[in-house]
């Protein structure tokens, strides 16, 4: 049986095409079905910010790559899907694994959740019988090297996340957050992270909302400082903001055009979700300045 590796990522894909490539849980269970009722043997999805990459196991890896290439194009109703789409089989898959592990093939070099995001998606396919023998200990050995790769280069001494260099890059177009008020939507890795960093920022005040009310609840027990507000009047307190950090797991925009008014003071959003929480259009608007993912790239460089 041989592997293979098709996807779509940041090395070749603007955000805008790699949102329409993101796979929810239960998307991934249901193509993970499709595709094992053809040719593939053994899959592993793993779907992140930069990435959305369907590894297989086949006996017949030529076929089973052009079904998964054919299966990208009628599921995300996408018919340019084959422009953006990269393949790489058997050994060369086997390294591109190796190096996203070690986060040598992120947006953000050495990230720090890359590692347990395909820790988290072999356990997914693991638990449901989408991988078995093969793809289980190709991950396994993967995130096994991984580790390996992160120490010897030293990759984890600097802290390396979406959310660390997001809040970089604020600070490098605001000057200073010191006394800046920030809302955060969104409790999940992400947004904690955002707010771990901004409270050593020494900034006025952090908001923080969720469409569970729970998980803020939950966060705020670990961030004394936090000031929750109710999902629902997120867009009441924003001409009182300097900062908006969005991170949710929503599949449409959760900040509309139609729902901003004339802010009159200036507003700095950054967009840490994919697909995006915040309408591009947005950032067309006066005193609004707009930052998503593929902004990081070169914020990251001059952290250097």
């Amino acid at each position: 049986m041989e592997v293979a590796v098709i996807g779509i990522n940041h090395n070749n894909s603007p955000i805008e095409v790699r949102e329409k490539f993101f796979f929810s849980e239960s998307m991934k269970i249901e193509s993970s079905d499709q595709i094992l009722d053809k040719s593939t043997k053994e899959i592993i999805i793993v779907s992140t910010c930069n990435r959305s990459e369907i590894y297989v196991a086949s006996d017949n890896i030529d076929l089973s790559i052009d079904e998964v290439k054919e299966f990208y194009k009628e599921f995300f109703k996408f018919s340019q899907a084959e422009d953006y789409i990269f393949v790489k089989k058997r050994r060369d898959a086997v390294v591109h694994l190796y190096m996203v592990a070690a986060g040598l093939d992120s947006m953000v070099l050495g990230e720090d959740q890359i590692l347990g995001q395909i820790r988290e998606s072999m356990t997914f396919s693991m638990n449901l019988g989408f991988s078995k023998k093969v793809l289980n200990r190709l991950f396994m050995d993967a995130i096994f090297e991984g580790k390996k790769i992160r120490s010897k280069l030293k990759i984890s001494e600097i802290p390396l996340s979406t959310s660390y260099i997001g809040i970089n890059l604020l600070k490098k177009e605001i000057g200073s957050l010191n006394g800046k008020k920030a809302l955060i939507i969104g409790a999940g890795e992400i947004g904690t992270l955002a707010i771990k960093y901004l409270y050593e920022e020494e900034l006025e005040q952090i908001y923080v909302t969720n469409r569970t009310y729970e998980k803020v609840k939950e966060i705020c027990k670990d961030f004394d400082k936090l000031t929750p507000i109710e999902y629902d009047v997120r867009y009441d307190i924003l001409e009182n903001i300097d900062i908006l950090i969005t991170a949710t797991g929503a599949p449409h925009t959760i900040i509309t055009h139609r729902d901003i008014k004339k802010l009159p003071n200036r507003l700095y959003i950054l967009d840490l979700a994919l697909p995006r929480d915040v309408d591009p259009k947005i950032g067309e608007k006066e005193n609004v300045i707009l930052y998503h993912n593929d902004d990081l790239q070169k914020c990251q460089k001059k952290i250097y």
